[in-house]
């Protein structure tokens, strides 16, 4: 019994340095056929920013993934300083924004 499985265990040994060779065949390949891609735009790096401060303020406020109400936006618009100086009725302003973005 103790001789099949040391047996076995020098069978696993011997396959282990196998693959482990071919591992480092693959990774050689990989390296001389495949350079790394380059960083694209499309991945994030140069983001567009929106234009106005409700666009700002409604990327930042949604940049959460915490869902909210239209009512919930109007109340943390009128504490952004920016955006309520310019919008008298942020609620509406807020549903027209996001309304287009939905476009």
């Amino acid at each position: 019994m103790l001789q099949a499985v040391r047996a076995e265990r020098k069978r696993l040994s011997d396959r282990d340095a196998v693959l482990k060779e071919r591992e480092d065949t693959l990774l050689t390949w990989l390296k001389e056929e495949a350079p790394e891609q380059t960083s694209l735009p499309l991945n994030g790096e140069d983001k567009r920013q929106p234009a106005t401060a409700l666009g700002r303020f409604l990327e930042r406020a949604l940049s959460t993934g915490v869902k909210q109400t239209t009512d919930e936006l109007s109340v943390l618009a009128q504490a952004d300083p920016e955006v309520s100086e310019k919008y008298a009725k942020p609620a509406k302003a807020i549903n027209f924004t996001l309304q287009g973005w939905k476009r």
